[in-house]
């Protein structure tokens, strides 16, 4: 009989997030920035993020 009273055993590698960038078009591991929010009139805004390398190579601006 298996043992419930354990928790379970922890991660020995560190959780990365995984968000899309909008510049380059793809998904990217790296830190990523908010770009841009843009109301809209009904349900949440739409937000526009980039990776620290295409925030570098178009000199665009976090909010």
């Amino acid at each position: 009989m298996a043992d419930h009273t354990q928790p379970p055993p922890s991660r020995t590698e560190p959780v990365r997030s995984i968000r899309w960038c909008h510049w380059h078009e793809d998904v990217t591991t790296d830190d990523t920035v908010l770009i841009s929010a843009t109301e809209k009139i009904s349900g949440p805004p739409h937000m526009q993020y980039a990776c620290a390398p295409c925030v570098s190579r178009h000199n665009l601006t976090p909010l």
